[in-house]
């Protein structure tokens, strides 16, 4: 498996994005910085969908050096990546904790690139669940509460 991106201008044909493909591993899960500056991807020795050597990577939009994220586990699965509306933070489902069930982190994406350490979700996942696939986003304020 290898992220492919199609240009919405030109000949729209779909191409192995350099640094995601190619390499014989699998590469999925690409979403794009809100600011279109880098691609978050996951990467595993084979297949998708929580497999254990799953880990999370950043690659420049344009292609070029992939790098793994220093919040990956070792043998442990961490996916489904998202990004905050402003681009400063990435959430993704991880099973860090020795538990057969994921778990929500951030990190702060810095503007090279670089990663914060993984903080954990404040929120508590009842037993026996698991969050898959994290998204991060707002909605409006109403300006007054309605109640009825």
């Amino acid at each position: 498996l290898d992220v492919y991106v199609v240009a919405l201008e030109g000949d729209g044909e779909a191409r192995p994005l350099p640094g995601a493909s190619g390499d014989g591993r699998a590469s999925y899960f690409p979403r794009y910085s809100p600011d279109g500056r880098w691609i978050a991807f996951v990467r595993s020795d084979g297949g998708y969908f929580a497999r254990p050597s799953s880990d999370l990577f950043l690659v420049p939009a344009s292609g070029g050096d992939a790098r793994r994220l220093s919040v990956n586990t070792s043998g442990r699965m961490d996916s489904w990546p998202s990004w905050s509306l402003d681009g400063h933070w990435l959430v993704w489902a991880s099973r860090r904790d020795d538990s057969p069930n994921t778990r929500v982190f951030f990190t702060e994406i810095d503007p090279t690139g670089g990663c914060s350490p993984p903080v954990p979700f404040p929120g508590h996942v009842p037993e026996g669940m698991s969050v898959n696939h994290p998204t991060i986003s707002s909605f409006p304020r109403p300006a007054k509460l309605l109640v009825d």
